[in-house]
């Protein structure tokens, strides 16, 4: 199967829902099974390269990663990377490349991170993202597990608006013996095609989100790859990136110790 941790949408064909049949046979295995399994292996491959889950200060691999500034950095800092084919995984063939932010948070408690970043995680965007006005879901392909949104994001002039529609698989690990089995949850989101609406122009994600819970609070790691679609340049959306995705630092945490 081609590599699905992409730039490439998926479409509702490759998401098919289990049938009946496939439901009440013990063991049987869905094309949805393997599509859920490769895109899962493919996200962890990734988050090999960014972070050891039994460090909590652990580097990326600098073979891999070409590091970068570091953002907020009398609040929360966050440091940035970027690379181009992390584990062999190329975001398009158009030259993109992905975007990483790492950021440790002591104190934070790790249920509510978990509310607010795993549960109910695009509706949650709108609530501390202030350019994302509306988040909707199209399709619950397992409910609660691998579902398809759309997402709108109005722009200060003379940026047009731009909306996202793709399809999100979360995931988690609960606490085992071993340092390295720490609690944990993954959100993977890749580009799903769906028509067009009007007003919006069209553009694509596809991203990993991890969080750990640490012995003191959460490590918060994030990479992406992204095409803005429009008259925007690749190049000066790739010099935008880094501290456009270390915004959302933050946001989300001013926004979750509120609730």
């Amino acid at each position: 199967m081609p590599q699905l941790l992409s730039l490439q949408p998926l479409t509702l064909e490759q998401l098919p829902t289990p049938t009946t049949a496939e439901l009440s046979t013990p063991g049987a295995r869905t094309a949805l099974d393997d599509l859920i399994a490769q895109l899962t292996r493919e996200a962890n491959s990734l988050l090999s390269t960014l972070t050891d889950p039994s460090k909590r200060d652990s580097s990326p691999d600098p073979s891999v990663w070409k590091s970068g500034k570091t953002f907020n950095q009398s609040t929360i800092p966050t440091r940035s990377y970027s690379a181009h084919d992390p584990a062999g995984l190329v975001p398009d063939h158009e030259g993109r490349r992905w975007f990483a932010r790492i950021s440790n948070h002591p104190g934070a408690d790790y249920d509510k991170w978990r509310s607010g970043l795993l549960l109910d995680h695009s509706e949650n965007e709108v609530r501390y993202i202030e350019s994302c006005t509306q988040a909707e879901r199209l399709h619950s392909i397992v409910p609660n597990k691998l579902e398809v949104w759309t997402t709108q994001y109005h722009l200060a002039f003379p940026t047009s608006n731009r909306d996202f529609t793709f399809a999100i698989l979360t995931s988690e690990q609960e606490a085992g013996v071993e340092p390295s089995a720490a609690r944990s949850f993954t959100v993977v989101s890749v580009p799903f095609h769906a028509p067009s609406r009007s007003g919006f122009v069209r553009a694509k994600y596809v991203s990993v989100e991890h969080v750990i819970q640490t012995q003191d609070g959460v490590k918060w790691v994030m990479a992406t790859a992204s095409d803005a679609a429009g008259l925007v340049p690749k190049f000066i959306s790739d010099m935008a990136m880094p501290s456009k995705i270390a915004e959302d630092v933050p946001s989300f945490q001013s926004w979750i110790l509120k609730q």
